[in-house]
């Protein structure tokens, strides 16, 4: 009995880890239709849902998949103007990561999509 029951909870991961899969391999496709990789969505979404500025190293831990250079990531972000640097004004070692207008435009244009996905 005990052996059926830890396969059944393996066969219930093994059905998450599937599903995950083939749901960020959707949401993929659908930030490459404006330019993005998964990840750049990931940080895109993270700072829209926090709704304002983030330090870098709270966007790191929140990310689904590790980045191993969240630096690399944010200047192709800070590249494409959909993401701002700005140095706190209480600690300078402090770098926070915000949203720019033309970010929230394009995860404005991702909603539709990502909420079909989610049916």
């Amino acid at each position: 009995m005990a052996k059926a029951k830890k396969q059944g909870e393996l066969d219930a991961l093994m059905s998450l880890f599937r599903t995950s899969d083939r749901m960020q391999h959707r949401v993929a496709q659908e930030a490459a239709r404006l330019g993005l990789t998964g990840s750049q969505f990931n940080v895109l979404h993270i700072l829209r849902s926090e709704g304002g500025p983030l330090p870098c190293l709270k966007i790191a831990q929140r990310m689904i998949t590790v980045v191993p250079g969240i630096t690399g990531l944010l200047d192709r972000l800070e590249d494409k103007n959909l993401v701002r640097r700005d140095r706190s004004t209480e600690d300078r070692r402090q770098v926070n990561i915000s949203l720019t207008s033309t970010g929230t435009s394009v995860m404005s244009k991702l909603e539709g999509p990502i909420s079909e996905i989610r049916k």
